[in-house]
C-alpha cells in the first residue's frame, strides 16, 4: 500500500513539473527580457539577426482572432435605453382596456363561455351527473352531459369534475379541441397543470 502511495506521489511531482516547465520558462524570459523560448525561436537559416533588447518590437503583441467577439465590460450603472423611436417594449398595448370577444348573443348556458362558468356543485339524479354551474351574471345553471356552450360541449361529468371539450377556431387552420376540465375543489386542478 504504502509503494502505491509513493509511486503516486512521485508521478504526480513529474507531472506537475512537465506541466508547468513552459510557464516557468517562459517566465523566466520575460525576467530576464533577453531569452526566447523554444517556442519563439525562428528556425535557423543560418542568417544572423542582431536585435536590440528590451525594446518593444521584441514584445510578442496579443493575437487577434477574428472569429471571437471581443471582451468588453459594460457596467450596469451606465448602461441606458435609447428607443430612438421605438417603442417601450414594457409598455402595456391594451393600455387597461378590457378585450371582449364578439359573439352572436344566444339564450342560457349556450351564449356563455367555458371561462364564465363557475363550477358550483354535482347532484346524482336518476343514475346520471348533473352539474350546477354559476353564470358571470350569477344565475345558476344545471348541465348534463352533451349540452352545449358557446365555445364547446360538455362530454363528461364526474362527482368531482366537469370535462369540456373546447373547440379552438384558428386562421387559415380550421378548427381545434382541447380539453378543459373544471372541479369542485380549485386546488386540485391547480396541482394537476
Amino acid at each position: 500500500m504504502k509503494t502505491k502511495m509513493k509511486c503516486f506521489v512521485i508521478i504526480f511531482m513529474v507531472l506537475t513539473l512537465v506541466l508547468s516547465s513552459p510557464a516557468i520558462i517562459s517566465a523566466e524570459a520575460n525576467a530576464n527580457g533577453n531569452q526566447q523560448t523554444q517556442t519563439d525561436t525562428p528556425p535557423d537559416t543560418g542568417k544572423k539577426e542582431s536585435k536590440k533588447v528590451g525594446t518593444q518590437k521584441d514584445q510578442k503583441k496579443p493575437e487577434f482572432d477574428e472569429n471571437k467577439p471581443p471582451i468588453t465590460e459594460v457596467p450596469s450603472e451606465e448602461f441606458l435605453y435609447k428607443p430612438a423611436g421605438r417603442r417601450d417594449p414594457f409598455w402595456d398595448l391594451l393600455r387597461g382596456k378590457s378585450v371582449r370577444i364578439k359573439r352572436e348573443e344566444k339564450e342560457g348556458i349556450a351564449g356563455l363561455l367555458i371561462d364564465e362558468l363557475e363550477l358550483e356543485g354535482i347532484l346524482l339524479k336518476k343514475g346520471e351527473y348533473i352539474a350546477l354551474f354559476k353564470g358571470p351574471d350569477g344565475k345558476p345553471y344545471d348541465v348534463r352531459v352533451g349540452a352545449n356552450v358557446y365555445d364547446g360541449e360538455v362530454i363528461k361529468i364526474d362527482i368531482n369534475y366537469v370535462v369540456f371539450k373546447r373547440l379552438l377556431t384558428i386562421a387559415l387552420g380550421g378548427t381545434r379541441e382541447r380539453m378543459v376540465t373544471k372541479r369542485l375543489i380549485p386546488e386540485e386542478e391547480a396541482g394537476k397543470k
